[in-house]
């Protein structure tokens, strides 16, 4: 039986300042999408470090998620606003109630478990040899396309198959996810409400997740602090000024000239 979750909210009462940047996000991503599809992505102090920037480059949003990537940010004079996928995701999807769902990533099995607190999920793949699959032959896509496309791939590979199926769907919302489709799989609630309000998500995740994310606290936040003057002129780069308070890029030129 498929029923959907409740997904995590912000507390009405004192939300904190990041939830009321993700609900912001994802009204854009809303409206925007209703007009001509959109590609939304994030990149946080482990992500970018393995960025594909040629892909970056072609994405209508990008967001900055993780406190580290937003304190190197400001120490080069940069305020970018912090927003998720784990918590722009549930809103998007609340805005639209009967949008057409496809779940793409993680290991076999968890789009499908993911699937199975949401509504209206019209295809499920992981992220390898069901993906290959499905850039091979798009026909799942293409023929009745899904309204709302989540990538739960790794950094890098996520950006690149979203600018191939905003090519594919181009009327969908395609969205990345980093780690939520596996977060959604295993736990209706895997942040409570008030760990993004003294932003100790990292933290949390480390605790549960020790082997997968060790790495990601230590040997990559050293790395990314010792690269950041690079990472930062990249993302110069690629930014736009109009939209730089939540996220690096956004209104970027029309996709189809991009193509």
């Amino acid at each position: 039986m498929i029923r959907r979750t409740n997904l995590t909210e912000a507390d009405p009462k004192r939300p904190p300042v990041a939830w009321l940047a993700s609900i912001e996000l994802s009204s854009d991503i809303v409206e925007s999408g209703k007009e001509r599809g959109i590609g939304v992505t994030w990149l946080n102090h482990s992500s970018i470090l393995r960025a594909d920037w040629d892909s970056l480059k072609r994405i209508d949003r990008i967001g900055i998620d993780g406190t580290l990537l937003q304190l190197l940010l400001r120490s080069h004079g940069i305020r970018v606003r912090r927003t998720s996928a784990d918590m722009c995701i549930p809103q998007v999807l609340k805005s639209v109630p009967h949008a057409r769902i496809a779940l793409i990533g993680g290991s076999p099995g968890v789009a499908k478990r993911a699937g199975l607190r949401l509504n209206n999920v019209v295809c499920v793949s992981d992220g390898y040899e069901e993906l290959e699959n499905i850039l091979n032959f798009p026909n799942v896509l293409t023929v009745s396309p899904p309204d709302i496309i989540v990538l739960g791939l790794g950094a890098g590979l996520q950006d690149r198959v979203l600018v191939q199926l905003r090519a594919l769907v181009p009327a969908a919302i395609v969205i990345t996810a980093g780690g939520w489709l596996d977060q959604l799989a295993g736990s209706e609630q895997y942040f409570p409400p008030w760990v993004h309000a003294i932003r100790l998500g990292w933290l949390l995740r480390l605790l549960r997740e020790p082997r997968r994310l060790i790495r990601r606290y230590t040997i990559e936040a050293y790395q990314a602090t010792q690269k950041s003057p690079l990472l930062v002129s990249r993302l110069q780069s690629i930014s736009t000024d109009e939209y730089k308070e939540l996220g690096i890029r956004g209104h970027g030129a029309d996709f189809e000239a991009q193509g």
